[in-house]
């Protein structure tokens, strides 16, 4: 079921909350496993990643909610986030600097 439906009954604001504080408390303990991100230049850190995968979440929601519930897109959104840093060769520096970009993303379709 998609994110931004599977508390019925919410906005989907609330939605994208809830689901994405869920998803954060879930992606949390890959920080510790040792190598996890050994292959990657990433390297997140708490203060920045986790409110970052809430606001992707509120924007996963926004766009299921206005593509009549593509699941392609979503699909296609998360597999670009996860592949432009490695693409684009984004430095680990930049990373925490997702977080501002996304907050004047999700604000306009709030």
């Amino acid at each position: 079921m998609p994110r931004g439906s599977c508390v019925p009954g919410r906005s989907a604001t609330v939605a994208g909350l809830l689901n994405g504080g869920t998803w954060a408390v879930w992606h949390a303990p890959f920080v510790y496993f040792p190598g996890y991100y050994a292959n990657t230049n990433f390297n997140p850190e708490f203060w920045w990643w986790l409110p970052s995968i809430v606001l992707q979440t509120l924007i996963f929601v926004w766009v299921y909610n206005n593509t009549q519930g593509s699941i392609l897109a979503i699909l296609v959104i998360h597999g670009m986030m996860n592949l432009t840093g490695e693409l684009f060769g984004l430095a680990p520096e930049l990373f925490p600097f997702q977080l501002p970009f996304l907050v004047l993303v999700r604000a306009p379709s709030s």
